[in-house]
């Protein structure tokens, strides 16, 4: 009796490593055989960016902002309000900055008040205004004659709309009557 595993079967066929070498390299070369014979241009193209990414614009970083509100008295008795009131002029100032350089003709400064303890409110877009920089950075300053009547405090909150219809954030400051204003006025205004 013959040893199996020493004995090839029939469908088996024992190739020599000289022989198994012989027939990768006549695969490899039937394999080069169905290259074409010159470089020829892929046809996808990998890598390309979509239409709308080469033109796109970074985000701003800063975008639009207000800081520094300040709110301080500067004449005392010395404007008028509706009907023969008497208000004090105060000065309000603010500092801004926009990546966009927009601050400039046809920037809106929004104003609004509210008096406490009566809750009177008025708001409006300030005609006048000062403009202290360029269109990316600076500060803003104008005036408003307000009359306190007998409320004791008055909230401000302003904000700005570029020229270009951009809008900034808010702030809000909260002012004590001054010493010394008058109390004629029937009801509280800012003008």
């Amino acid at each position: 009796m013959k040893n199996e595993l020493n004995q090839p079967s029939v469908d088996q066929k024992i190739v020599s490593r000289r022989q198994l070498l012989q027939t990768i390299a006549s695969g490899a070369m039937a394999a080069t055989a169905l290259l074409p014979g010159h470089w020829i241009k892929p046809l996808i193209e990998v890598g390309s960016l979509p239409a709308h990414a080469a033109t796109s614009t970074p985000t701003p970083t800063v975008a639009f902002t207000i800081t520094t509100l300040s709110r301080n008295l500067v004449g005392l008795n010395n404007c008028g309000g509706p009907g023969n009131n008497v208000g004090s002029t105060f000065e309000i100032k603010f500092n801004y900055q926009n990546s966009w350089g927009e601050v400039k003709t046809g920037t809106k400064v929004h104003h609004s008040s509210k008096f406490l303890p009566s809750g009177v409110t008025s708001a409006r877009d300030m005609d006048s205004f000062s403009i202290n920089g360029d269109g990316f950075g600076g500060s803003i300053t104008y005036t408003v004659c307000t009359g306190f009547g007998t409320d004791s405090q008055i909230i401000t909150t302003i904000s700005l709309t570029d020229a270009a219809a951009h809008q900034s954030n808010e702030l809000t400051i909260t002012s004590s009557k001054p010493v010394g204003a008058s109390e004629t006025t029937a009801q509280a205004y800012e003008n």
